[in-house]
């Protein structure tokens, strides 16, 4: 059966990497580049050839090795790091690091709004609402109430109306077994659909995504 990497999907990708992690194969190591999933790195040519087996059987991968494969993965969303390339971004984060605890940053707020939802988020949350409620404090941060812009608000009518269908999108949009693109798209797509539950006279969707509005 001849190579078919076009057909290769972030599911094989991952049935792959699950696979690897299961039955602790020993890869062989990369000498230019790692593709970078769910937080630890693999050699990007390891990955297809697991990848394409998930797809059909067959555990070949005769493609060179840096852009003729790396450029399968990057077209499902996945990162590639060029070997060593770590080491300067600790050197910059270091940096960052230093430099927001000078008196001038003034954005301090972001990072604790962040690691606020970090804290309060959970999809399976019994109430949806007061879970997603609590994840975007305070209600006033600009990240998500700025100007005529303020996605939160809307997206908490949706909630108010059907709770359980807002879920849902926001399961498919984390489903990483899914391009990145695809998915933003139908959260989008989605959310046009969620305007049925405004207020009667206002249209949310500029609120939400304003180049979306012109879709009502």
């Amino acid at each position: 059966m001849p190579l078919e990497p076009d057909k290769i999907t972030r599911e094989h990708v991952a049935k792959a990497v699950q696979r690897i992690q299961d039955e602790n194969i020993d890869l062989i190591s990369s000498t230019g580049y790692d593709v970078i999933i769910e937080g630890e790195k693999y050699p990007p040519k390891e990955i297809m050839r697991y990848a394409h087996e998930e797809m059909n059987g067959e555990h070949v991968w005769d493609r060179s090795g840096g852009e003729s494969t790396n450029k399968y993965l990057e077209n499902l969303d996945y990162q590639i790091v060029e070997k060593g390339q770590e080491s300067k971004m600790e050197h910059y984060l270091e940096l960052y690091e230093d430099f927001i605890h000078k008196s001038e940053y003034d954005e301090l707020y972001k990072w604790e709004a962040i690691q606020n939802f970090k804290n309060h988020w959970d999809l399976e949350a019994d109430n949806f609402e007061t879970m997603f409620d609590r994840s975007y404090q305070p209600e006033n941060c600009n990240l998500w109430a700025s100007g005529r812009y303020y996605p939160r608000k809307m997206m908490m009518e949706f909630i108010g109306h059907n709770p359980d269908t807002v879920r849902n999108m926001f399961r498919e949009l984390y489903n990483e077994t899914r391009a990145l693109l695809d998915r933003i798209s139908q959260f989008k797509q989605q959310s046009v659909k969620g305007h049925e539950y405004s207020p009667p006279g206002v249209n949310s969707i500029p609120h939400l995504f304003p180049e979306l509005s012109d879709s009502i």
